[in-house]
């Protein structure tokens, strides 16, 4: 539900709802708000794990270089208790030779632009 928090006149705190165009929460001290608030987070996180969790090879998948080094990207795997075959690790190396090519290459390629 779209809302926003304003500051009562008595120092308390209400919630306005922008769909029901009124307070839908008022005189709220700030503890009962953060309260609101963690309820809500743990209702959302519930329900991320129990509904949206996706299958650990869609972390394989998506795990490449550059922003990783292929060693860190296997001793992370390994901390979680996956060891990666060889040829996923070489697939890394090939995905990071390629990136440290392609910027050599763009660095190269800015220093001729940069001549002209």
């Amino acid at each position: 539900m779209e809302s926003f928090i304003s500051k009562q006149p008595n120092g308390l705190y209400c919630r306005v709802s922008t769909v029901v165009n009124c307070p839908i929460d008022w005189n709220m001290t700030a503890e009962d708000y953060i309260e609101l608030c963690v309820k809500k987070a743990e209702k959302d996180a519930i329900d991320v794990l129990e509904n949206y969790v996706k299958p650990f090879d869609e972390v394989v998948k998506k795990t490449y270089p550059p922003n990783m080094t292929v060693e860190k990207i296997v001793e992370m795997f390994k901390d979680m208790g996956y060891n990666p075959t060889e040829r996923e690790i070489e697939s890394w190396k090939v995905w990071e030779d390629d990136f440290k090519y392609g910027e050599l290459l763009w660095r190269r390629l800015e220093k001729e632009h940069l001549r002209c």
